[in-house]
């Protein structure tokens, strides 16, 4: 009887919930107190890791069934992507990057080299010292275009000495599979994210910021004077058209994820900053981003989005994932 209990928490009913969207969406079940920071998915198995315990998780349909596949303890993890069924790869603070080449039966710590890099979690933490002497990194974009070779990117800095004082970015690049890492220096960075994408699978998937449809239809979120915009390409990125995402007041927010379903419409998926409780800004395009309309909603604030199988995939906060329906 307990384990059918268990059972029920981690597998809900699936509710179908109408709004003013123009399709049905379908919140999906986890286990109880997960948050999916971020998603993906291959063939066969949808991916995730959660907010603020290092876990791992996955699922053979995302919808529910979601099971924990690894504890690494890395508190905060950035970054998921998996090559194929079995080449995957994970990245975040502490200057943590793991790989798997079983689909993710066993993951292996790949990390780069950064001298007296600090590992034990300490944030939030009231029995350790808040401003230890060391270099706390983190990575917050990563790819990878094959099991070998792939970058990451992020910062360092020493909390005894302060973050404005000692902030360094942080970009490592390795070609045998996280064997050796080389560091790339930031003028050369947005060359090697080039050469990297340009070799991309760049069919309704989102790159360091950069939403591709395909090669040629290509959408950005850009902060101009603090006011949000969606900069779309027409011509694979060589030139921009920008539009103001709103004119309203919303307060301070950050731009998660833009999905674009077909050549018109798409979604930005953002979240409000600052003042709890912490919300959902959706906003849904029909003239392929040239206007957007804010979308009412109950969502927490969204960490992030992708698009499956014909499907729109959205995590948030609390343990919310949500499905858009078919057709």
């Amino acid at each position: 009887m307990a384990q059918f209990r268990i059972g029920l928490a981690m597998l809900s009913l699936l509710l179908v919930c109408e709004s003013s969207y123009s399709q049905k969406w379908v919140t999906a079940s986890l286990p109880k107190d997960i948050t999916i920071h971020k998603i993906t998915s291959t063939q066969n198995q949808f991916w995730g890791v959660d907010y603020g315990k290092g876990l791992i998780l996955n699922s053979p349909n995302g919808k529910n069934d979601w099971t924990i596949n690894a504890d690494l303890g890395s508190e905060y993890f950035e970054k998921i992507q998996f090559i194929n069924e079995k080449a995957g790869f994970v990245c975040g603070d502490y200057g943590y990057v793991y790989k798997t080449t079983d689909g993710g039966k066993n993951w292996q710590e790949i990390s780069p080299t950064i001298k007296n890099r600090i590992t034990e979690n300490f944030r939030g933490d009231s029995t350790k010292n808040q401003e230890p002497d060391g270099s706390f990194a983190a990575y917050y974009d990563m790819y990878f275009k094959n099991s070998q070779q792939g970058f990451v990117w992020g910062f360092v800095y020493n909390p005894a000495k302060g973050f404005r004082n000692s902030y360094q970015r942080l970009i490592f690049e390795t070609k045998d599979g996280g064997s050796s890492w080389q560091p790339i220096k930031e003028t050369e960075y947005e060359q090697l994210k080039s050469s990297y994408y340009k070799e991309a699978p760049k069919q309704k998937k989102h790159y360091s910021g950069t939403y591709y449809l395909n090669e040629n239809l290509l959408w950005k979120a850009e902060s101009n004077n603090r006011v949000q915009h969606i900069s779309r390409s027409v011509d694979g990125g060589k030139s921009w058209q920008s539009s103001k995402l709103t004119d309203q007041d919303l307060g301070r927010f950050i731009v998660r994820s833009i999905v674009f379903i077909n050549e018109n419409e798409g979604y930005v998926l953002a979240g409000t900053l600052g003042k709890e409780p912490l919300k959902a800004l959706v906003f849904h395009s029909l003239d392929g981003g040239l206007s957007w309309k804010l979308i009412e909603n109950d969502w927490p604030h969204l960490h992030d989005a992708i698009w499956v199988d014909g499907r729109v995939w959205v995590s948030g906060r609390n343990g919310f994932l949500a499905l858009s329906e078919i057709g």
